[in-house]
């Protein structure tokens, strides 16, 4: 099989590493996939000329932080990336303490400030950094009369959410989508993800031209602007170019609710391209705590509680996994454990018996396919205890370097398992890779175990039977390289950073690969 190089709408260039390094296993195996990682973002350009960002304060009105954050002053371009790119509505030690407070910052009048990427654009073209932006979209949105997205429609929304972000504050986000088209869109999802199975199966087909291509992302956390981007750069999903999303579109970032519709959109235009997957934090628990109930609240007002139970409803259909092409398993946490027979005991009341978890007494197994398939995925949020445990399990399990299966006692709920595990997993469904997500740089700073997240991605076990990547799509969370995995049919894989201003690829020689030519690095 010869490699295709996919067709790409916008192109940024690619800094290219030694010798692409294959990581499938040595020995001769079936028809599985072919694997490329490509580095979309870079982290923040340290001193960027403020005169860049127009003429605002050094610091900014944000509450105050405690602890050694006190007082500090902000650059003003670090606060920009803060304020476009950065996942600060979770953490203790950053300037936002709460979306309350970010919202805030909107509300003075920091509206028109361009992403870093624009800037750095308009550099490159000697543009002048007050020209005025775009002129609005046509707004407010619609929805079809008959019912039916189209790709046209999809384009507009993503351009009226474009520009919203950056022009108009979240009081006013219903003067873009308005609600009832908001109930459409998220009753047409809902409706399409509750049908789907626990674990979808994703048949790319083959031997067409152009070769069917798949696009797995990690988490965005609300980063709506990445996410644009790289829909723009991966190319849309199409008729060849598969989507999946391995969970994680909300909370941290300030634009969950613009992040999660669009990928409802793209997923009720072609259902049977786009694949939206759960993450952890699309459950009740994690979007009340982690800033997307307040988000919700703060753009819809009055009717927020409503919108929000309509997001939660959604939350509920949304499938814990995928295989691809029959070979590549794709779940937010990972692997989950064997359904457990667990002791029952009587009660006096007239219900009589009921189930009582013993875990901690019986020993971990390793659960499959058809287990996976039984589970009860339409909760709030996945419980810890209890007969139910494989959600759970594959929304918030982690690997490690322990062989075996163990209770994720760190998370409080989950399992961690060892290369040995992933080996066997592989072997009995004949896989050839877990791609998984779930893991940032800031969870992975806190592990010794595991490699860095600092490129967006990770090989955490490399096994007879394949291979464990970790794949994060969020960048600058904080300063970091994030990633996106493209799989396609010829079963070679290789791996490649980018720069995400330019892109050209040429035909290569070395069995079909892309080879790529570096402009412009810094």
């Amino acid at each position: 099989h010869r490699f295709r190089c996919p067709r790409h709408t916008q192109a940024p260039s690619f800094v290219p590493q030694a010798s692409a390094n294959c990581l499938a296993p040595s020995s001769s195996s079936a028809l599985w996939g072919t694997l490329s990682f490509f580095l979309y973002h870079k982290p923040p350009v340290p001193g960027s000329p403020a005169s860049l960002f127009r003429s605002c304060p050094s610091s900014f009105p944000w509450d105050q932080p405690s602890g050694n954050q006190r007082g500090k002053e902000t650059h003003v371009t670090d606060g920009i990336q803060q304020c476009l790119l950065r996942s600060f509505l979770v953490k203790k030690d950053g300037l936002f303490r709460s979306p309350t407070s970010l919202f805030r910052f909107y509300e003075e009048g920091f509206l028109q400030l361009p992403t870093r990427r624009e800037a750095e654009a308009r550099v490159m073209e000697g543009a002048q950094p007050d020209q005025p932006g775009p002129a609005p979209p046509q707004i407010p949105l619609e929805w079809p009369q008959d019912g039916n997205l189209t790709l046209g429609w999809i384009r507009g929304m993503t351009a009226a959410f474009d520009w919203s972000s950056r022009n108009l504050p979240p009081s006013e986000f219903p003067s873009v989508l308005p609600f009832p088209a908001l109930l459409r869109l998220l009753l047409s999802a809902s409706n399409i993800l509750h049908k789907e199975p626990n674990c979808v199966r994703i048949d790319v087909g083959g031997g067409g031209d152009p070769s069917p291509s798949v696009v797995v992302v990690g988490d965005v956390h609300g980063q709506l602007h990445d996410l644009i981007f790289l829909l723009e750069d991966a190319g849309f999903p199409s008729e060849d170019r598969f989507f999946v999303f391995n969970g994680d579109y909300v909370d941290r970032g300030a634009w969950g609710l613009e992040t999660f519709l669009l990928v409802l959109a793209w997923k009720v235009f072609l259902p049977q391209r786009v694949f939206l997957l759960r993450g952890n934090h699309e459950s009740k628990y994690c979007t009340a705590v982690y800033g997307f109930e307040q988000e919700v609240i703060a753009k819809y007002g009055d009717r927020g509680q409503q919108v929000y139970r309509k997001f939660l409803r959604c939350f509920e259909g949304l499938p814990l996994a995928s295989v691809i092409a029959g070979s590549i398993y794709t779940a937010h946490g990972g692997l989950f454990r064997g359904e457990m027979v667990f002791p029952l005991k009587k009660s006096k009341g007239k219900r009589g018996r009921k189930v009582v978890s013993s875990t901690d007494k019986k020993p971990l197994t390793l659960g499959s396919f058809e287990e996976l398939s039984k589970a009860r995925r339409t909760v709030l949020d996945p419980p810890w205890e209890g007969s139910n445990l494989i959600p759970g399990d594959v929304l918030w399990s982690d690997p490690s370097l322990s062989h075996g299966i163990s209770l994720n006692k760190e998370r409080g709920i989950g399992l961690l398992w060892g290369p040995d595990v992933t080996n066997d997993f592989l072997r009995r469904n004949n896989l050839k890779l877990i791609i998984r997500s779930h893991e940032g740089p800031d969870a992975r700073d806190k592990r010794s175990d595991l490699a860095g997240m600092h490129k967006g991605y990770t090989v955490d076990h490399e096994v007879e039977s394949g291979n464990l990547v970790t794949l994060f799509s969020a960048p600058d969370y904080p300063q970091f390289q994030a990633a996106l995995v493209r799989c396609c049919e010829d079963f070679l894989y290789r791996r490649a950073s980018l720069d995400y201003s330019f892109k050209k690829i040429l035909q290569g020689k070395n069995r079909g690969w892309c080879m790529v030519e570096p402009r412009l690095q810094r």
